[in-house]
């Protein structure tokens, strides 16, 4: 995946200079990080890599869990981009299982076996695996508020939309993760559309969910409205005796 400055192609030759030294130092990185270890890599090697000092390093990258996980952090920008674009014509759900199907694809039909030592490289470093978690919640916190917007309320106070939201990112997470670690066991694309297709038939957008409850809710009446009338229809009427009165 091509490197990209906020989202957009560097047009002026300083963007396109900082968008060469950034995809640089990223791959210079990965490749140092997979030949000596996450640990062992040190940044003042990765900027030798690229003929730059660290100090320009760190303008980049602060932390180097961030320049491990800086194609992470793109990939979620570019997610959140398109996800807010009002041209969008999948629903929510769909949108993020299509979009995390497009790039396994990618995975495997391109240096796979390298993907996969990347993968395995970062879950087993606990930094690394802390600055994770903190982009899979970016996916989630997007993906809650796009859901609750689809009913005008507001994401912090949505259970379901944080509930949908995840339940998709940690499910398309743990099938990643199980992939990653035994690749000859999963077929990873047919598992992420079978998620896919389950979020869609169980879990419904909240506008539908609403819907549908309410269509319930209509029919348990009615049914108790017929059980009633059924209960009166079946149900004697009381006959009170009556006294003759005599006025004297």
């Amino acid at each position: 995946m091509a490197a990209q400055v906020g989202g957009v192609e560097p047009t002026s030759l300083r963007e396109r200079k900082k968008a060469h030294t950034r995809r640089s130092l990223i791959e210079a990185s990965q490749r140092l990080f997979l030949e000596q270890g996450f640990a062992a890599t040190t940044l003042e090697q990765v900027a030798e890599a690229v003929d730059v000092n660290v100090k320009t390093l760190l303008r980049y990258f602060p932390t180097k869990p961030d320049l491990a996980l800086a194609l992470e952090q793109q990939t979620l920008d570019r997610f959140c981009s398109e996800l807010a674009d009002p041209g969008r014509r999948l629903g929510v759900v769909e949108f993020y299982c299509d979009f995390v199907r497009g790039l396994a694809a990618d995975w495997v039909d391109e240096r796979w076996a390298d993907r996969l030592a990347y993968l395995l490289l970062l879950d087993s470093e606990p930094t690394v695996a802390a600055r994770s978690l903190v982009i899979l919640r970016g996916y989630e916190d997007a993906l809650a508020a796009e859901i609750s917007g689809e009913i005008s309320s507001p994401a912090d106070f949505d259970l379901y939309a944080h509930a949908v939201a995840a339940m998709l990112v940690n499910g398309m997470n743990a099938i990643i993760r199980r992939w990653s670690a035994a690749p000859q066991d999963i077929d990873l694309i047919a598992a992420l559309d079978a998620l896919r297709d389950f979020c869609l038939l169980e879990f419904p957008t909240r506008t539908a969910a609403t819907r549908l409850a309410s269509t319930r809710l209509v029919a348990t009446r009615l049914a108790a409205t017929r059980l009633a009338r059924r209960a009166d229809r079946g149900r004697s009427p009381s006959k009170t005796p009556t006294r003759d009165r005599r006025i004297g």
